[in-house]
């Protein structure tokens, strides 16, 4: 008998095998299953649940989930604020302290506040002088950009809802661009030197909906 419960546990392992595993900035539980297609869903309390088929490639999955990738962050950012909750720095913030003020108009009022102390901060720790001016502003695919024919870097006022580290990245990320015009391998050089977790930031970033 104990034979036969060892056998049938070890089949039930085969036929449904569960996985975490993460892919583009999104975590998830892989589960594969008697099923055609993939499917995607998202609990209750936020967490990513994708089943495939038993013999579907990693690779289509991967694929699958960058394709899906804004449609998870969006609906994850919506359960939070279904929740009660809303987005400020990188943490879900209950949103009773807001005191009847809309998170727009908080939203906006911090990015000025903020970006513009973490833009002098990191001039001043770059020694970039003068500064370049700096205009903060909502943007669609983008987390800024700089001019050289302006002389001004370019905030999108959505980074207010990432952590602080992820918004002195794309601030240095944009003051290198002051002296190196593109992405070559100078620009790249000089990013890791100041900022060596770049790709570790990239992939907190990519975990935000900012447009």
């Amino acid at each position: 008998m104990l034979y036969d419960t060892i056998i049938i546990m070890k089949v039930q392992k085969i036929l449904t095998p569960i996985e975490k595993t993460e892919h583009d900035g999104i975590s998830f539980t892989l589960i594969r299953k008697n099923v055609k297609n993939i499917n995607l869903r998202i609990t209750h309390n936020g967490d990513v649940h994708i089943s495939a088929p038993y013999k579907t490639d990693i690779n289509i999955i991967y694929d699958f989930v960058s394709r899906k990738k804004q449609w998870i962050l969006l609906n994850s950012n919506k359960l939070s604020a279904e929740k009660g909750f809303f987005m400020y720095l990188g943490k879900e913030l209950p949103k009773d302290i807001l005191k009847g003020e809309s998170i727009e108009r908080f939203y906006k009022q911090k990015a000025q506040e903020i970006l513009n102390q973490r833009y002098n901060k990191m001039c001043d720790a770059l020694s970039v002088f003068p500064k370049p001016a700096l205009n903060i502003k909502p943007m669609k695919g983008k987390y800024g950009y700089y001019t050289k024919t302006e002389n001004t870097v370019y905030l999108n006022s959505r980074l207010i809802l990432v952590p602080i580290e992820c918004i002195d990245y794309v601030i240095v990320h944009e003051l290198m661009h002051t002296i190196y015009f593109n992405h070559g391998k100078e620009f790249h050089k000089a990013l890791k030197a100041a900022v060596p977790k770049e790709k570790e930031l990239r992939n907190i970033l990519a975990k935000y909906v900012l447009w």
